[in-house]
């Protein structure tokens, strides 16, 4: 299991209120200039070979890596993202990472570890492009039960409760889990 999901990394003391975040939102600035999921991509993935649909299929792929990035509290490629909190304590895991750097002056990080902690913060950081071959094919699932399920017709053979259960399976390992 990994260490900053752990309690004990308060080093060993008590956890009370005055570790907790209090009043966190993240708002993102700027999105990913490219999906990494293309077009294409999907297309031979499922086994589309018309062109009729692309504007739709192109929603469908870019909704699905919206859900599924606020699902799992990853950021699927590089964006611009802004935390703000009334409290936060030293040494806080940001979500939404791999974090690559904060832009604001005076605060730091090392990897998603937020070190200053504080009151009233308000700060603008960067995430890395840095997803593999897994959450492509997640997407692909996620988006292919949305357009196979497109209309309130019950499809037998393939439904979308399905493909979305397949997706968050394939990235449950990767979840960013903040206490």
């Amino acid at each position: 299991m990994d260490y900053y999901r752990n309690i004990d990394r308060l080093g060993g003391l008590a956890y009370t209120d005055s570790y907790k975040a209090k009043g966190v939102q993240y708002t993102v600035i700027a999105d990913l200039v490219t999906e990494p999921v293309s077009l294409e991509f999907f297309k031979d993935h499922a086994r589309i070979d018309f062109d009729t649909d692309d504007a739709l299929i192109y929603s469908y792929v870019k909704a699905a890596r919206n859900e599924l990035e606020k699902w799992s509290q990853l950021s699927f490629g590089v964006k611009t993202i802004r935390l703000t909190a009334l409290e936060l304590p030293k040494n806080y895991k940001m979500m939404f990472g791999k974090v690559d750097t904060i832009i604001t002056a005076n605060y730091t990080n090392i990897g998603d570890i937020f070190k200053e902690g504080g009151t009233d913060i308000s700060l603008d950081f960067t995430t890395l492009n840095w997803i593999d071959e897994v959450f492509k094919i997640a997407i692909c699932r996620y988006a292919g039960g949305l357009y196979v399920n497109r209309e309130n017709t019950t499809n037998t053979r393939f439904s979308h409760q399905a493909a979305q259960d397949e997706a968050k399976n394939m990235l449950r390992p990767y979840m960013n889990i903040i206490l």
